[in-house]
């Protein structure tokens, strides 16, 4: 599996970019994955205070890396996107 599905009402949350971009995990290879902004925004609203989710349990229900979600989070909350 190389991800999560799409949610619900988005075509394409994510692109795997093959194009050369490559990151070495251990042993393995794996390509870069690219998530659009309006992806990334639901992810943190789903998270976001007072009814948020905890990234943790929001990677349970997607599949994406919790660390990446609550980095997502961290950024948003940075800049005051939401």
């Amino acid at each position: 599996m190389l991800g999560p599905p799409p949610v619900s009402g988005e075509l394409s949350p994510r692109r795997m970019n093959f194009g050369g971009v490559w990151r070495l995990r251990g042993e393995r290879r794996e390509p870069v994955v690219e998530y659009s902004e309006t992806f990334k925004t639901r992810m943190v609203q789903k998270m976001w205070p007072p009814n948020g989710r905890s990234a943790g349990a929001l990677a349970g229900e997607t599949g994406l890396p919790q660390p990446t979600l609550s980095r997502w989070l961290r950024e948003a909350r940075k800049v005051g996107d939401i």
